[in-house]
């Protein structure tokens, strides 16, 4: 069962960072090729018209972005609230305050992907969208880091390194992040909104879909060799 939720979480992880990507590709290809942003059709595209997250209103549907990009918050949700689960010894409480961020991860994706199928815009978002958000790009990275240092001396051999590692990378895949890394990557920032930053969530999600796999390896079996006992001053206690 632990294997199969390894396999799941990973590639839950994997699987969202294709589908952001390709999402960001119905937005941004052809019209916005490296190098080549300030052209008419790439300046069209990146008004915030154009946008897919829980889209408000107005809104100008770009292909299935929408749908995929909801897909790949749920996606993430699920695996960011079971990862804590696969990291012995388990902390519940930490545990169950990651699927705070998650639940609200999981809303803003099921209703982007209602709203890219129905093609219409999200209406009466503006009071809870900017508290997921919140709770997305700062309360996720939090709870994850907690989850991951969390009783290190007690976690398996080798990893705590790869936990810290995975709780970084899926900490930084938020929209914030995008914005600032994203726009130094590509070197420009639009008047509205920058093209291909959503590249930078996707390649941390699937590098964390890579991290993931050697931070979830649990204990070591029973049954292994015995360590011989220790002399004492040198000399075995007598018999």
């Amino acid at each position: 069962m632990r294997l199969l939720l390894r396999v799941m979480v990973s590639g839950l992880l994997a699987t969202s960072g294709v589908l952001y990507l390709m999402a960001a590709a119905h937005r941004w290809w052809p019209a916005c090729r490296l190098g080549r942003f300030e052209e008419p059709a790439c300046v069209r595209v990146q008004n915030d018209d154009y946008g897919y997250l829980v889209p408000p209103g107005p809104w100008i549907p770009v292909g299935d972005a929408a749908q995929l990009a909801g897909i790949a918050l749920v996606c993430l949700a699920v695996a960011v609230a079971t990862l804590p689960w696969l990291w012995p010894p388990r902390h519940a409480g930490v545990a169950l305050a990651t699927c705070v961020p998650a639940m609200a991860i999981a809303l803003m994706g099921a209703t982007t992907w209602s709203a890219g199928l129905s093609g219409s815009p999200v209406s009466g978002a503006e009071g809870w969208v900017p508290l997921a958000g919140i709770l997305w790009c700062f309360g996720l990275p939090s709870v994850l880091l907690a989850a991951a240092a969390v009783r290190m001396d007690d976690a398996p051999p080798g990893t705590t390194r790869w936990r810290v590692a995975a709780a970084l990378l899926l900490g930084l895949a938020n929209p914030l992040a995008d914005f600032f890394i994203g726009s130094a990557a590509v070197g420009y920032v639009s008047h509205d909104y920058t093209p291909w930053v959503e590249a930078v969530s996707a390649t941390l999600l699937l590098s964390a879909a890579l991290v993931t796999w050697p931070s979830t390896r649990g204990p070591a079996r029973a049954g292994g060799p015995v360590a011989a006992p220790h002399r004492r001053d040198g000399h075995l206690a007598a018999t």
